[in-house]
This record gives structure tokens, C-alpha cells and sequence, in this order.
């Protein structure tokens, strides 16, 4: 196994673990191949976990746009690119949320968004100033970064 993705496995289990303190909605966290399936009393997530993000059209293709996602993502400008550059596609699921992290920052571990809330929400003139400005809440990391952190 990938090392990187089994840290990220292990750190997304304990934030949704952490998370979940007071809901108590969490039933069950089952490991899988693209990440975590949570089994909630509502409803299923699927968390993919994705350090170096490819292409996340063809990530999410066979994926039913009713369905609730997370991404898990580092924090870093290919991620954020990658992102920008599929958003016409991504915000077409009402239940994909994206995790931007960095488990060894100082100060914010994370920044979150959800495409199709975003979409419907942000003023098209200052989107993109408005993603980059929480793309610089959290310090980047790479995915070589991250493999000499967790060696």
C-alpha cells in the first residue's frame, strides 16, 4: 500500500471520528480501495482520497451525481488547479465536498468547499479570488513533502 494513502486514510478517519463527537451519526468507517466508505444512520459518503489529483472528471464519471463524495486532497497548486480547471463538471453534484489538506500545518489543517453550494453562492466576478483566498489559509504541501514527513 501507498504509504501517503494510508496516512491520509488514517488522519480523514480520525477527523470524521473527532468530528462526530457530539452527532453520534457515524456508524460504521470502512477502508476500501479509493479511500473510507462512512455508513451514517442518513446516508453513505464515500471519501476518496486523491494526494496527486490527476483528472477529477474522470474520477468522478461512473459516479451517480446523487451520491455524497468527499475528496480528499493536499494542499497544493496542482490540486487547486486540477479542480478549477474540471468546476464546470464538479458543481454539478449537490453532494461532492473537497478537502484541501496539509496534516502537518501549524495553523489550519484544512479548507473546505462544496462545488454546486459554491456555485450558487459566489459572485462570478471574484470566484477565483475568492477560492484563492482559502487555497491560502493552509501552507502547501507537496506529495514528496509529505512522504518525508510520515518516513
Amino acid at each position: 500500500m501507498d504509504p501517503v494513502i494510508e496516512y491520509l486514510k488514517d488522519w480523514t478517519k480520525h477527523y470524521f471520528t473527532n468530528k462526530d463527537v457530539i452527532q453520534k451519526s457515524i456508524l460504521e468507517i470502512i477502508p476500501n480501495d479509493q479511500g473510507l466508505l462512512i455508513k451514517k444512520q442518513d446516508k453513505e459518503v464515500l471519501i476518496i482520497i486523491k494526494p496527486d489529483l490527476q483528472d477529477l472528471e474522470a474520477l468522478l464519471a461512473d459516479k451517480d451525481k446523487t451520491g455524497h463524495y468527499t475528496l480528499i486532497l493536499l494542499n497544493n497548486k496542482h490540486n487547486f488547479d486540477k479542480v478549477n480547471e474540471a468546476w464546470n463538471n464538479i458543481k454539478m453534484f449537490p453532494f461532492l465536498t473537497i478537502y484541501f489538506v496539509n496534516p502537518f500545518s501549524e495553523t489550519e489543517h484544512k479548507w473546505i468547499i462544496q462545488p454546486h453550494v459554491h456555485e450558487k453562492v459566489s459572485d462570478r466576478t471574484t470566484f477565483k479570488t475568492g477560492l484563492k483566498t482559502m487555497f491560502d489559509t493552509v501552507p502547501e504541501i507537496s506529495v514528496s513533502d509529505l512522504q518525508r514527513k510520515i518516513a
